[in-house]
């Protein structure tokens, strides 16, 4: 999945494992680029929240882990049930910028 935060600032890719992401417990590697050229974003702050818009709950917060070259891994991910969720996510540090990637978990 690829996506552009809601400024443009940042240019996203979600892979999940498993792929596609399934009830249980997901991880996910985010990788963040800036738009502009395509460089890797270091250094960033990423705060996650798992929402199910449908029913207007989340679940518990992931954890966030810097990879390295604009590589985030989010871990422990509890997707409890099938429906459309979205990651509520945050950016801050040397850019600040939001993105609500959306996926079907079946």
């Amino acid at each position: 999945m690829s996506f552009t935060s809601d400024q443009g600032s940042l240019r996203l890719v979600l892979d999940a494992s498993p792929d596609p992401p399934a009830v249980g417990t997901d991880a996910f590697v985010l990788t963040v680029t800036n738009a502009s050229d395509g460089s890797p974003r270091d250094g960033l702050t990423i705060a996650v929240t798992p929402w199910m818009p449908s029913m207007g709950h989340g679940t518990s917060t992931p954890t966030v882990t810097a990879l390295g070259k604009g590589q985030y891994r989010l871990s422990e991910i509890y997707l409890f049930m099938p429906g459309t969720w979205e990651l509520k996510t945050t950016f801050s540090g040397p850019v600040s910028d939001h993105a609500e990637p959306q996926f079907e978990i079946q």
